[in-house]
């Protein structure tokens, strides 16, 4: 029987981990939106605070990357609660910087700071389950879980900050954002299983019998981090592709409802993938959950209008849960435990700046054709990057030492 979220909570230790990760992730969800809604209510420019978001998203890719490398190296509690009070501090300084209508140009290098320090917790979660987690199913459901919380936080964590930025005053949704991702660090931080992690794994931590124990397979990762970065750049794709898609269709309130509907989607999907994965080895499923992701996305391009743009979206939103899940087993299998951290937070990085990187492109393609050509090259994108991944399949099954 395969094994569900539940077996996996149910691990000593397991449940606080995931209830302090999610805390986090929600706050971390709610972030980038909550400081663009804000530097646009006091600046009243959309390109002023759009510079503001970039210069967050720029701070926050960075610090992913350093704090993946102290995560393997000094273990979470002490990277997590070295970063939380700094955090915290620069967050505050964030906010009334903006509310005094401070300079642009400082208030970019601001915030770049202050995202370089926002506690990477869902870094720290995902590498945690290898420890937590015995190899095998269980720790395939744990990986699944992670996926589809994530999943739920960044269907949810925008629209409460819109919400309260809207609703209440402008500098609600931060406030409450930076306190979420604050104490959800800090609590993760402390529980049992995250103070028991000191530095790298002992040679009797639970890994997968494939995984190496002192080497990285860096092939197998480079073709990971072509998927992964396939799965970034397609989803900016089609967040610019809805968009334009429902304005053109003259029905631009759909925009949102059908983005949603994908989110929604990809739960559902990811729930019943976790109840019953597909029986192929994962080097096998992940190329081709690739190439139907990119085939879908064909259905827009060659028939315009609503209903055809929604089945699109359905369909494609199917393979988004799946998806995440495998990349996490996978990278299980190709990175050491004293490096996972690292490999967890380079694979996170690859799908932020690809995602930035599609939304970039998709607006060129759509503002120099239309939406239906915004979807054909993404679909031309996916489908020449799973032949990429289906290529290099073999790397992504290490040998056993």
């Amino acid at each position: 029987m395969t094994a569900s979220a539940r077996t996996a909570l149910a691990v000593p230790g397991a449940l606080p981990v995931a209830a302090w990760s999610l805390l986090g992730r929600f706050g971390f969800a709610m972030t980038n939106l909550s400081l663009l809604m804000y530097v646009a209510a006091r600046t009243d420019s959309y390109a002023v605070a759009g510079s503001i978001s970039a210069a967050g998203l720029i701070g926050t890719a960075a610090g992913i990357i350093a704090q993946s490398r102290l995560l393997d190296r000094y273990g979470p509690t002490r990277t997590l609660l070295t970063c939380t009070v700094p955090y915290a501090l620069l967050s505050a300084a964030v906010i009334l910087a903006i509310d005094a209508r401070a300079p642009t140009l400082p208030l970019a290098v601001l915030v770049v700071v202050q995202c370089a320090a926002l506690p990477t917790v869902q870094v720290a979660s995902r590498a945690m389950w290898g420890r937590l987690v015995p190899a095998g199913p269980v720790r395939d459901a744990a990986y699944s879980y992670e996926a589809i919380s994530f999943e739920v936080c960044w269907l949810l964590g925008p629209a409460v900050a819109a919400v309260l930025a809207t609703w209440l005053w402008p500098g609600s949704a931060l406030l409450i954002a930076v306190a979420l991702s604050t104490v959800g660090a800090a609590g993760f931080a402390l529980t049992a299983a995250a103070r028991s992690h000191r530095g790298p794994a002992a040679p009797g931590t639970a890994t997968a019998p494939d995984r190496p124990a002192d080497g990285l397979h860096a092939t197998g990762l480079a073709v990971l981090l072509v998927a992964t970065g396939a799965f970034g750049l397609i989803i900016g794709f089609v967040v610019v592709g809805v968009t334009a898609g429902t304005r053109d269709n003259g029905e631009p309130q759909l925009a949102g409802l059908l983005l949603g509907l994908w989110s929604i989607t990809s739960v559902v999907s990811g729930v019943a993938y976790q109840r019953a994965p597909w029986p192929r080895p994962p080097a096998i499923r992940l190329p081709v959950l690739m190439a139907v992701f990119g085939l879908v996305l064909v259905l827009p391009a060659l028939a315009g209008g609503t209903p055809v743009l929604t089945v699109a979206v359905v369909l494609a939103g199917a393979t988004l849960v799946p998806q995440v899940t495998l990349h996490n087993t996978l990278l299980d299998r190709l990175v050491p435990p004293r490096r996972l951290a690292e490999a967890f937070g380079w694979m996170t990085t690859a799908v932020f700046a690809a995602n930035a990187g599609g939304q970039a492109l998709g607006g060129l393609v759509i503002q120099r054709y239309d939406y239906r050509t915004g979807f054909l090259t993404a679909a031309a994108c996916g489908l020449g990057l799973a032949v990429v991944v289906w290529a290099g399949r073999r790397h992504l099954v290490p040998r056993s030492p």
